[in-house]
């Protein structure tokens, strides 16, 4: 059986992973664009497209090329393109303060939590 503080131990890394995967999760939003302008060269990091009939596909690194919408999808090497009049929407990932501050937050206060519960029953048995 273990002892407290070899569970406490144990458990410590686990929970500091799966924590930062939570926040992580909230520091990203999807920013809606107006479609783009032909001759747009620079790069937009990633971009998720929704289709005319629906479909949706993000993309990264995404440039307009002449009357198309160039990019490559998440771990792939070949690129991709969509003509615009087939792009009824364009979203761009952007940063997103506001959630990233209270999932922090939460993540710090249920920290303290756990730990002042832990402090606390630490002896009962």
């Amino acid at each position: 059986m273990y002892s407290s503080n070899r569970l406490a131990r144990a458990l410590r890394r686990p929970v500091v992973i799966v924590s930062g995967a939570l926040l992580l999760g909230a520091c990203t939003t999807w920013e809606e664009q107006w479609n783009p302008a032909p001759g747009t060269s620079r790069p937009v990091g990633l971009v998720r497209l929704t289709r005319t009939d629906g479909s949706v596909m993000v993309l990264e690194h995404v440039v307009v090329r002449g009357d198309s919408i160039v990019g490559r999808p998440p771990r792939m090497t070949a690129e991709v393109a969509f003509a615009l009049a087939d792009v009824k929407k364009a979203e761009v990932q952007r940063a997103d303060p506001a959630s990233t501050f209270w999932a922090g937050a939460l993540g710090v206060a249920a920290g303290a939590f756990g730990f002042l519960y832990w402090a606390f029953h630490s002896g009962d048995y």
